[in-house]
């Protein structure tokens, strides 16, 4: 909580909101069903649902598991949504550890294929 503290006073941050995991899950559940309803993305054979990242340069991407849970891609487009739509923002700077190098790519693509 003090790292926290004393990066708001630092830059100046005006609003913090803290989110718990279940209201992203659930935005992106719904963002990905709506995305899937205009066929911005596809339901394979076993009833899982993909994002067709190729014509970017990456791979398909699972944005829900068969069984209809979800995985970090759904929760990531469910948070782009809420931010986007709770602070009145056009644009997000991600702070990130090198591992995210691969991820985060994807991570960008399917939530502007739904036009987040």
């Amino acid at each position: 909580m003090q790292a926290l503290t004393t990066a708001t006073k630092r830059w100046a941050l005006t609003s913090i909101k803290f989110i718990t995991n279940q209201k992203p899950y659930l935005a992106g559940k719904k963002k990905v069903e709506e995305g899937l309803a205009k066929n911005l993305f596809f339901k394979k054979e076993d009833g899982s649902v993909w994002a067709d990242l190729t014509n970017e340069g990456l791979d398909q991407k699972l944005l829900l598991r068969a069984d209809g849970t979800s995985v970090y891609m759904t929760q990531d487009i469910g948070t782009a949504e809420m931010r986007f739509n709770d602070f009145s923002i056009d644009k997000m700077i991600y702070v990130v550890g090198n591992e995210q190098k691969l991820p985060l790519p994807s991570a960008f693509s399917a939530p502007r294929q739904i036009r987040i």
